[in-house]
């Protein structure tokens, strides 16, 4: 639980961290991502994978509100990832947010699915 501020009342809150996952296979990529994320008060890094299969099973074991996942990765790639996390949050009342990482070529960015 984090502490903060109802902007609009005035009033000390509680709230629950944004729990986060963290996919990409290059390790000081990862290791950036996570820094920066360490760095929020109200997210928290609740694993790290280097491929969509690891990816897979992080999420299972802690799902996450968040993952974020590099596209291009060896053994699965991201989208084939991003697809059975999405099949395995068919059985969960929310879906959790995924946003996908793609770093290639001359232009960077990074895209967000909807929940």
């Amino acid at each position: 639980m984090v502490q903060g501020l109802d902007q609009q009342r005035g009033q000390a809150v509680q709230f629950e961290r944004l729990r986060v996952l963290v996919v990409d296979d290059h390790p000081l990529m990862r290791e950036g991502i996570v820094v920066v994320i360490q760095g929020a008060a109200d997210i928290i890094v609740v694993g790290e994978a280097g491929n969509g299969q690891q990816a897979i099973e992080m999420f299972r074991v802690h799902r996450p509100d968040v993952t974020l996942v590099d596209l291009r990765m060896p053994i699965m790639n991201g989208i084939d990832a991003i697809k059975a996390i999405a099949m395995l949050e068919i059985t969960r009342m929310h879906s959790a947010g995924m946003c996908r990482l793609n770093s290639s070529g001359s232009k960077p960015g990074v895209n967000r699915k909807a929940e």
